[in-house]
């Protein structure tokens, strides 16, 4: 009795930075498919949902007692035009959903740091 087994392996790189890779990695890859960077109405839903999961509704979290929303951000008509700045070219052009994702986390997180800091008298 022979027993055989085929193993098919795929594998999938994604990159924003294709020039970076090296020749070798390049030569083995069989297929390459472009996926642009976000146009500006992509970066603002982004920015809508990543804000929201990242920024505000953690923010809103009852484990969260030291950081208070700003009341723009609760008024629809103000959020919207605090996205249209965020996704325009000038603050967000060339920037892709992760490094978006990365930049709304860091928000939150620095909005952390510096309530401490105040509440806590220290001084970075």
């Amino acid at each position: 009795m022979v027993i055989s087994f085929v193993f098919r392996i795929q594998i999938v790189l994604a990159t924003n930075k294709i020039l970076q890779l090296d020749s070798a990695v390049l030569d083995r890859m069989n297929e390459m498919v472009n996926v642009p960077l976000p146009t500006q109405t992509e970066r603002k839903f982004l920015l809508f949902e990543y804000l929201e999961r990242n920024v505000l509704d953690r923010a809103r979290s009852s484990k969260v007692t030291n950081v208070e929303i700003d009341s723009e951000f609760n008024n629809p008509q103000t959020f919207d035009e605090i996205l249209e700045e965020m996704a325009s070219d000038e603050r967000t052009g060339g920037m892709s959903g992760r490094e978006i994702e990365k930049m709304c986390s860091s928000i939150f997180v620095s909005t952390i740091i510096s309530s401490l800091v105040l509440q806590l008298g220290i001084f970075l």
